[in-house]
């Protein structure tokens, strides 16, 4: 036999479907389950959360708070002794620190972007944020302006492989400061490196040749 309370309780799902909060939601010590695939939304019902479920996981994040004068962490924590923290970004999509500074920081096994010209016989830009080594073979005659650079303050350099590089007239960014004043002379059928470096926000461009005619 149904009681008055299972009735109100049916009730309440029906007319219910999202209950709302009238206070803060104590845990009690106890945990949350969540599904695998489910997580939480935001006031749109969109989905701002999700969270994955790994068969006889022992590994996970905590989430800490801070006191004045330090930061909050995401730590990996769980049974095992050393363990990473995975950012994993979605297709070509990158982890961006939109500028940000990296502190303390110690690279094991990292790379730089390349971005591949080809061919090259008009006007064109080398941008920093395609990547920090550019290469081309020059088809014809025209003039390079590098753009992309960091803040004032902040150093960024690119690097360039060129192809035939003196089989036209490259025509180079007025803001690059080359040794003694003069680009290099480029190798008509062969391969050089150059690379130039700012430290006040693309004003000035050191520039010199880091290899002539690479065998």
């Amino acid at each position: 036999m149904s009681t008055l309370r299972d009735f109100i309780r049916s009730s309440e799902l029906i007319t219910d479907t999202t209950p709302q909060l009238n206070g803060d939601l104590d845990a009690n010590g106890k945990n949350i389950l969540m599904d695998d695939g489910t997580g939480i939304n935001d006031e749109n019902n969109l989905q701002q959360i999700i969270f994955s479920t790994t068969a006889s996981a022992v590994n996970e994040i905590t989430i800490k708070n801070a006191a004045t004068g330090s930061g909050p962490e995401i730590q990996a924590t769980g049974d095992d002794a050393n363990i990473d923290i995975e950012l994993v970004p979605k297709g070509t999509g990158g982890v961006n620190l939109l500028d940000s500074l990296l502190k303390r920081a110690i690279f094991v096994d990292y790379g730089e972007k390349v971005k591949a010209h080809g061919s090259l016989s008009i006007a064109t830009n080398a941008s920093l944020e395609d990547g920090n080594v550019h290469t081309f073979t020059v088809g014809g005659s025209f003039t390079l302006t590098l753009i992309g650079e960091p803040a004032s303050g902040i150093a960024g350099s690119i690097t360039f492989i060129i192809t035939n590089g003196g089989s036209a007239t490259l025509t180079w960014d007025t803001a690059i400061d080359w040794p003694g004043g003069t680009a290099p002379t480029l190798t008509t059928s062969g391969v050089d490196v150059v690379t130039c470096m700012t430290l006040n926000g693309g004003t000035t461009w050191y520039g010199f040749a880091a290899g002539l005619a690479m065998a």
